[in-house]
């Protein structure tokens, strides 16, 4: 079986149940449908539209996402997810 290069704005099937890799975030167009995003990402497509909405994310006039933004999106939550009071809340 030989493997295809996809190029730059195929779309890359991923099934559903797949975390995406950073390879996927590689080879992912840098302008995202909302499906494309939310296969991506592994939010839903309505957490997307409410991001998107909310501006937690660019968007274009055609409603795509941007890849970058919804890449920062993530790494600013996982930030935030990881940090510890100082001191501990439960001591004060």
């Amino acid at each position: 079986m030989a493997f295809v290069t996809p190029m730059i704005g195929d779309v890359i099937p991923m099934p559903q149940s797949r975390t995406a890799q950073l390879i996927d975030w590689v080879l992912a167009p840098e302008w995202l449908t909302v499906e494309e995003a939310a296969l991506l990402s592994g939010y839903s497509r309505d957490l997307l539209l409410w991001l998107i909405e909310d501006g937690g994310v660019d968007t274009n006039e055609a409603d795509l996402v941007e890849k970058r933004s919804l890449w920062e999106y993530q790494e600013a939550l996982n930030l935030v997810s990881s940090w510890k009071a100082d001191p501990p809340l439960d001591t004060m």
